[in-house]
């Protein structure tokens, strides 16, 4: 029997769940990554309320029991799920955790999976995608030697020559002192093919194996041998049995309550036979199971439309017996699976095409559905002046406010915070430290004056971005101050300058202490700056 995609067999199991193909998969990793390596991770995986609508009453029990939640106003079942990591080996850990949580909770198990891993990368850092398991694992003899040593360490196992021949002689032993009938090249061949199929199992996973082969019969063991030999003897079906099986097929198809042409019918028992091509099949059970019942015979009549064809479900031209033109494609569009990662530096990709990959900056999305290669790699940039994005919780005055503003790094991670000067005067308005902004070639700050606003005081920038040292002069009252500052240009050119919170308090005549038992910035509009 053909192997199906990971990928088909996810889609096909939830559309089996919720009995629809109208339906939404929801999967969505949000991943915020900081230059020292640390950061956030949330998921939201889940299935649209319209699955509800059709779905029977056992279902709709399950999916009541699932977390729901909203995203850009549509509702979702399923689950949610944040983590906060400190370094590049704890993201690893959470974001393994994470994800698989997210499968199961969309029913998918080890059906799709999708490693990525954080490594350092002199003073970046590079994210590694490995797509592999979001492949057809037929296409398994094509897969590389081997990625990085971080992914073989950590996410995915490859064994090497000289351990799968170890393996064989492992297997060999065991089967020349349990097995019976078969001569000793029937042995090793066989031997040889079962601990290739171990490849991609660590040497724990093997042992494991090796010792529920162990565990068997000798009874068993020779029929679970001979159906290993079987299959690497035989060269697949004669024609006479072929069209027997077509004939059979085709039978139960016309017998169903599915309405299909003529030509649909020969094309369905055709395609139905080569997948079910197992040598040792039960080819009438086989049948039976599939095609005794009408909501079994629809999902495998969809499986064989999604795994022979990829753009026209019926070449026939024949119109789709389930009641829609294309339900394939309202299928695939309904399903949404991104990791969304955002850096703090601007990202370049380094390996893998382009498709399902979206790069702005530090904004790096990635389309599952869409991504073609085996191992992408995406590295951050560290020749490029950045300011990171940051909300601070400050208290003015007794009440607690919140002040966005952008932090500068230094060579051993400190930050030094710079506040919006606009939004600062907004906050201050009608207090006793209130000042007014102005421009005339230079940043005009006049103090003990109400606040005249141009209606966008804060709102902050969204992420880090690009700055430069502010070049133009800053006057208080009307003479000039050396104020440490900064600007950031958005993206219509428009310039906004940024100052160290303390330096403002002590031009403008208000106070800003630290409060280390309360972890907290205090802002004094009625008290003087003491420094």
């Amino acid at each position: 029997m053909k192997k199906r995609s990971k990928l088909t067999a996810l889609i096909l199991t939830l559309a089996m769940l919720c009995t629809l193909l109208s339906g939404c998969v929801y999967e969505n990793i949000d991943i915020v990554v900081h230059d020292d390596g640390s950061g956030t991770i949330a998921m939201k995986a889940g299935l649209s309320e319209e699955l509800f609508e059709d779905a029977d009453d056992e279902t709709k029990a399950e999916l009541a029991q699932l977390e729901r939640f909203e995203v850009d106003g549509k509702v979702y079942y399923g689950t949610t799920d944040n983590a906060a990591f400190d370094s590049v080996e704890s993201f690893n850990e959470a974001f393994r955790t994470i994800y698989t949580e997210g499968a199961e909770a969309l029913d998918a198990g080890e059906d799709l999976q999708s490693v990525v891993t954080l490594v350092r990368d002199g003073g970046g850092l590079t994210l590694v995608l490995d797509n592999r398991y979001m492949l057809d694992e037929t296409e398994d003899e094509d897969l590389p030697d081997g990625d990085s040593e971080e992914i073989e360490e950590d996410d995915f196992y490859e064994a090497d020559d000289a351990e799968i021949a170890q393996r064989a002689e492992d297997i060999l032993a065991l089967c020349k002192k349990n097995a019976s009938g078969f001569t000793d090249a029937q042995l090793k061949e066989i031997a040889e093919d079962m601990a290739e199929s171990t490849r991609y199992s660590s040497p724990a996973e093997f042992e494991e194996a090796l010792g529920e082969l162990k565990a068997l019969s000798k009874d068993e063991l020779n029929e679970s041998l001979r159906y290993n030999l079987e299959w690497l003897e035989w060269e697949g079906l004669d024609d006479a049995t072929r069209k027997a099986r077509e004939k059979d097929v085709a039978a139960a198809l016309r017998a169903s309550k599915v309405e299909l042409t003529d030509e649909q019918v020969q094309q369905y028992a055709a395609w139905f036979v080569d997948f079910y091509d197992d040598p040792d099949v039960a080819f009438r059970g086989e049948m039976e199971a599939y095609l005794g019942d009408e909501d079994s015979l629809r999902s495998e009549l969809e499986f064989l439309d999604s795994y022979y064809t990829e753009e026209d479900p019926f070449p026939s031209g024949g119109e789709d017996p389930f009641g829609g033109e294309d339900p394939y494609g309202e299928l695939e569009d309904a399903f949404t699976m991104n990791i969304t990662v955002r850096f703090d530096s601007p990202v370049t990709q380094i390996a893998g095409p382009a498709d399902g990959v979206a790069i702005e900056g530090g904004a790096l999305t990635l389309d599952l559905l869409s991504l073609t290669a085996e191992v992408y790699r995406f590295t951050t940039r560290t020749d490029v002046p950045l300011a990171l994005g940051r909300t601070q919780i400050v208290e003015l005055d007794g009440e607690p406010v919140e002040l966005s503003c952008y932090a500068l790094r230094d060579a051993n991670g400190g930050e030094t915070n710079y506040v919006r000067v606009r939004d600062l005067a907004s906050l201050l308005d009608g207090t006793k430290a209130q000042f007014n902004v102005d421009w005339n070639g230079s940043v005009v700050l006049t103090p003990n004056t109400a606040y005249t606003s141009r209606g966008a005081e804060t709102v902050p920038f969204s992420g880090s971005r690009t700055y430069s040292r502010n070049a133009a002069k800053t006057q208080v009252g009307g003479k000039d101050a050396v104020l440490d500052s900064i600007l950031l240009t958005d993206e219509d050119g428009g310039g906004y300058t940024y100052y160290k919170l303390r330096d403002l308090g002590s031009a403008l005549g208000f106070n800003v202490r630290w409060d280390g038992a309360r972890s907290m910035i205090c802002i004094e509009s009625d008290k003087p700056y003491t420094g």
